[in-house]
């Protein structure tokens, strides 16, 4: 059966369309995030000993419109973690990148490479386009709340309505963390004839290795790849722009269950 993975996602969005972007961003979810909640979403202890072990100078922070209101306070915490107690003249500097060149998905490298940075922290989706040869990287996705009990509790209410044998997760990349329980809760609730496969974030191999198989910044199950109907449940904003853009590069997808974590609701389409 012949295969529609959809090639590499390039924008040909100018700076007008960022107004757009932030119109329909989900920026009011990220609105209320405590002390500690900054420090695990933004990983602020892994991201600083990974600039530490890389041993770089000028590391850029890219950040979303969407989370661009806490790049002051991620900055001076990454900046008080990297700084070196020992060598007070070991000068590390870190730059923000905001409004970027393509998408904020993408990597700004040129961005980066105009302010002579060895180094990239991403933080927010990525879609993983193109490969970041030119500087070292690292993604930073996100971590929401857990919502594991209440999910089961709502899929049960749907799950009749089911009708393909294969079954796609997909997750907005800051729900990400809790797809392997997703995973089993589904597994345990839908008959044992079903295919369950989850669209995942790539590892770091899968993308030097396999990038034909990497779409929207996820690994493509092979129900997609060979057209066989699925139904799709969806873990991710009510507005988020993942979900759209999947559907249209994957018609395959005869159902939607969109379930929305923050308001703890499920919608079956």
């Amino acid at each position: 059966m012949s295969q529609s993975v959809p090639g590499p996602f390039f924008t040909t969005a100018t700076p007008t369309d960022h107004v757009h972007e932030e119109e329909t961003s989900n920026a009011g979810y990220f609105k209320s995030l405590s002390e500690n909640d900054i420090y695990s979403f933004f990983e602020i202890d892994n991201t600083s000993e990974w600039i530490k072990n890389g041993k770089h100078k000028r590391i850029a922070l890219q950040f979303p419109d969407s989370l661009l209101p806490y790049s002051e306070r991620v900055t001076r915490l990454i900046e008080n973690k990297i700084r070196d107690s020992e060598a007070p003249d070991d000068i590390k500097k870190t730059f923000v990148l905001a409004d970027t060149s393509y998408r904020s998905c993408c990597v700004d490298e040129v961005a980066a490479a105009h302010a002579d940075c060895t180094a990239l922290v991403h933080f927010g989706e990525a879609c993983h386009s193109a490969p970041t040869d030119k500087i070292d990287v690292k993604f930073v996705l996100g971590n929401m709340p857990t919502f594991i009990d209440e999910f089961e509790a709502q899929l049960k209410k749907v799950v009749a309505q089911l009708s393909s044998e294969n079954i796609i997760v997909l997750m907005d990349s800051c729900f990400a963390h809790e797809q392997n329980q997703i995973f089993d809760i589904i597994k345990d609730i839908v008959p044992p004839t079903r295919h369950v496969s989850c669209a995942n974030l790539p590892s770091e191999k899968s993308l030097k290795e396999h990038r034909e198989n990497v779409y929207l910044g996820r690994e493509i199950p092979s129900h997609l790849r060979e057209n066989l109907p699925a139904d799709l449940i969806f873990c991710g904003f009510p507005n988020s722009p993942l979900l759209p853009v999947w559907l249209l590069s994957y018609p395959s997808c005869v159902t939607v269950t969109h379930y929305n974590p923050i308001e703890k609701t499920i919608q079956h389409e």
